[in-house]
C-alpha cells in the first residue's frame, strides 16, 4: 500500500488511464473525425468513472439495474477506446511508443476485468 492508500498496482493502472486520457484528449484534436464529439466525451467521462472504480470513489447506490447498466456502459466505452488505441498505434504511432501503448491497452483490459469480476454491483 501506499500513502494514499492505494496499492502500486492501482497507481499503475491510475497513471495509465490519466495517459490514455490525454491521448483520447489529443486525438480529439488531431484525428477525430467530424461529428464524433460527443461519443469522446463519453469515452473521457468512462476513463474518470473507472477511476473512480478504482479508488473507491463510487457515486451514490442506485439500484441494481442500474448499477449493471451503468456498468456494462462504461465497459463499453473502454472496449471503443481500445479500438482507437489500436487502430492508432497502427496508423500514427512512432514505434519507440509501442511499449508504453501496450502497457496502456494491458490496463485497459485488466480494469475491464475488474470491473466484470466485482461484486456486489458497484455504482459507476
Amino acid at each position: 500500500m501506499t500513502d494514499t492508500g492505494v496499492s502500486a498496482q492501482t497507481n499503475t493502472f491510475i497513471t495509465h488511464l490519466d495517459e490514455v486520457e490525454a491521448f483520447l484528449r489529443k486525438d480529439a484534436d488531431t484525428h477525430m473525425p467530424p461529428g464524433s464529439a460527443a461519443n469522446r466525451a463519453l469515452q473521457i467521462d468512462a476513463i474518470g468513472r473507472t477511476r473512480d472504480f478504482l479508488t473507491g470513489a463510487l457515486a451514490p447506490v442506485h439500484d441494481a439495474y442500474h448499477n449493471l447498466r451503468n456498468r456494462f456502459a462504461v465497459l463499453s466505452r473502454l472496449a471503443e477506446i481500445q479500438q482507437t488505441m489500436v487502430m492508432d498505434a497502427e496508423l500514427f504511432m512512432p514505434a519507440d511508443e509501442a511499449p508504453q501503448r501496450q502497457d496502456q491497452l494491458t490496463t485497459l483490459g485488466t480494469v475491464g476485468n475488474l470491473l466484470m469480476r466485482s461484486s456486489p454491483t458497484p455504482p459507476l
